[in-house]
């Protein structure tokens, strides 16, 4: 499949984690992403100080919930 790219997967998969919990700023935040980059996507703004006003940085126990739900339903349609 010489069309498909790796970013094309990261897609995939952070579009199935973000449908599977609704989880976006936690979604955005295991792929790498800014907070800034977060708060333009969501909406909120581009100043990240108006964003980091808004959002904590996520635990590590939610990236954790998030990627085990993603994981669990991967492992069910494999099934």
């Amino acid at each position: 499949m010489p069309h498909i790219r790796f970013h094309d997967l990261r897609h995939s998969a952070a579009t199935n984690m973000h449908q599977l919990t609704g989880d976006f700023f936690t979604v955005s935040q295991i792929l790498g992403h800014s907070l800034k980059g977060a708060g333009i996507q969501l909406g909120i703004s581009s100043n990240l100080d108006t964003v980091t006003a808004q959002y904590v940085e996520v635990r590590l126990e939610r990236k954790l919930l998030v990627l085990d739900v993603y994981h669990r339903a991967v492992l069910e349609t494999k099934a």
